[in-house]
């Protein structure tokens, strides 16, 4: 889990096969972009939510993707969240 100012992110089932299970509560309203890319920085899932106020709650399919490190970045009004995630 990694939490922010007004903010809390878990990512389960690291290392994963073929899905990740993403939670984000945040307390405050805001914009939120949710963006999954590669090592080499290749964008392979966006998410983008202008009215954001509550919890993202969401599992993303990565079975279609290679193996291999991924980082995950929550963007909001006021701060970037990432975590780095190992598909095997």
């Amino acid at each position: 889990e990694v939490t922010g100012n007004n903010n809390s992110l878990t990512v389960m089932l690291i290392p994963t096969l073929d899905r990740l299970t993403v939670i984000f509560s945040n307390t405050t309203a805001s914009t939120l972009q949710v963006r999954l890319m590669s090592a080499t920085g290749q964008v392979v899932l966006t998410d983008n939510i202008p009215s954001f106020d509550g919890s993202y709650n969401k599992t993303i399919d990565v079975s279609q993707h290679p193996a291999g490190t991924y980082i995950l970045e929550l963007v909001s009004d006021n701060e970037i969240l990432t975590r780095k995630i190992v598909k095997m």
